[in-house]
């Protein structure tokens, strides 16, 4: 029993119903982006939604928790989350759901609500080449995640025309990344090879040095680099984590994690997306092992007392052991 206000069902019809009319408003008018900024905020609330609606209820009042699991509140309006907190979410859980899709997504929403709150007509002469196929491409992951398709959406017709755009944008990337790569392996050939020697001496180090001040703790692996060859290092984010397993005395955790920047302190070649990094071929996930305590993963609290019996202590070494609980100043 859920709210059918916050359904799938209602959420993706009303998108429907705002891409329709952006589709019939003038490419070069200000309504085009207006409509289909709305459409890309209920899409992103109806992908929530098809997991379940609590995820899109704001949860500091119960009541809005309760609504989203069908029981209308005596008082109030039930309220959902904002759209900046919708596509965080959303990233975390889609993986394919890039860093640069929820930027755009944000940014998008973002000048949406600086054309209905303020006075400066941000959607007046706004370029389709600066959104659109950003726009269809952040869709597009969102509608696949819900096992639909962008004609689901947009109609066959609309479609066709999405793909073409973000195909061509693939194509603008592979070129891109083709001549970044191409750039660093000429400047690193053209050291003198004691240059090159020092650099390659170095790179550990700095490789290091970078872990320990991005904090990275195991969220990175050592690649080749693919313009010098030598060891560079990949940056990841968490995406999930697997069952836990006990191995030995300690709980052995599987993280996922999804690539999105890489660097290399010899050549000086740098990535910063999933996207540039699969172009490459690194940017797949990987996944890292980690091995916790069964105290520190369960967060048990251990009495210190029935710890030491266990160890061996009789109750006189017990009682040598801790200091009398005086209330000190108190007397």
């Amino acid at each position: 029993m859920t709210s059918s206000d916050w359904s799938y069902d209602a959420l993706f019809n009303k998108a429907q119903l705002y891409v329709e009319r952006a589709l019939q408003s003038d490419r070069n008018g200000s309504l085009f982006p207006f409509w289909s900024s709305l459409a890309l905020e209920l899409i992103g609330r109806a992908t929530l939604s098809k997991i379940h609606p609590a995820l899109i209820a704001d949860p500091r009042e119960g009541h809005n928790i309760l609504h989203a699991f069908g029981f209308s509140p005596k008082k109030g309006v039930p309220k959902t989350i904002g759209a900046k907190t919708i596509f965080l979410r959303l990233q975390i859980i889609i993986p394919e759901f890039t860093v640069e899709d929820e930027k755009f997504c944000q940014s998008f929403i973002n000048m949406r609500n600086e054309e209905l709150h303020t006075g400066t007509p941000i959607f007046e002469d706004f370029s389709t080449n600066i959104w659109l196929t950003k726009f269809y491409k952040a869709i597009k992951v969102l509608l696949e995640f819900q096992e639909k398709s962008l004609a689901d959406l947009f109609g066959a017709d609309e479609a066709e025309v999405a793909e073409q755009m973000i195909e061509e944008n693939k194509a603008e990337l592979v070129s891109k990344v083709k001549q970044k790569i191409s750039k660093y392996k000429d400047v690193f050939e053209e050291l003198d090879q004691p240059d090159k020697d020092e650099r390659i001496s170095n790179a550990a180090t700095k490789i290091r040095e970078y872990i320990h001040s991005e904090r990275l703790y195991n969220k990175y692996k050592k690649v080749e680099c693919p313009s010098c060859t030598n060891e560079a290092l990949i940056i990841g984010r968490y995406i999930s984590q697997s069952e836990p397993k006990v191995v030995d005395d300690a709980i052995e955790v599987h993280h996922n994690i999804l690539p999105i920047g890489l660097k290399c302190f010899c050549c000086g070649l740098k990535f910063e997306s999933n996207g540039e990094l699969s172009v490459a071929s690194l940017g797949g996930q990987f996944g890292v092992e980690d091995y916790v305590e069964p105290i520190e993963y369960y967060e048990l609290e251990i009495d210190p007392i029935e710890e030491l019996k266990r160890e061996g202590y009789t109750l006189s070494d017990l009682e040598n052991h801790f200091e009398p609980d005086f209330d000190y100043g108190n007397d």
